[in-house]
């Protein structure tokens, strides 16, 4: 008779779904965000620090539209589970760390 199935890390002991980030910890991120872009280059937007977060940490996807152009789209953070976030979360915050960019704990 076979055992119990096996839980995986960032999945729910109860019911097996994925563990999702935490609003607390969404939150910090476009904190993250926006002091980059306060400091960094005010006349770019912290989406847009996203998007180069995105692209640079979790890649991105070539579509080739009718016309012939190539749109890139990044890969979504939403799609991360718990652990994977605060390995993307970490990404961000050592190319924050590295242009002088930190958050006030």
């Amino acid at each position: 008779m076979p055992g119990p199935a096996k839980i995986s890390p960032g999945r729910c002991p109860t019911c097996g779904r994925r563990k999702k980030r935490s609003t607390e910890a969404n939150r910090r991120l476009w904190a993250l965000y926006t002091a980059m872009s306060n400091k960094l280059r005010p006349e770019r937007s912290p989406y847009t620090y996203h998007l180069y977060c995105k692209k640079t940490f979790l890649g991105a996807t070539d579509y080739k539209l009718p016309n012939g152009e190539v749109l890139t789209i990044p890969n979504s953070s939403s799609d991360l589970d718990a652990d994977e976030f605060a390995d993307f979360m970490g990404a961000v915050e050592s190319l924050a760390a590295e242009h002088g960019v930190w958050l006030d704990e």
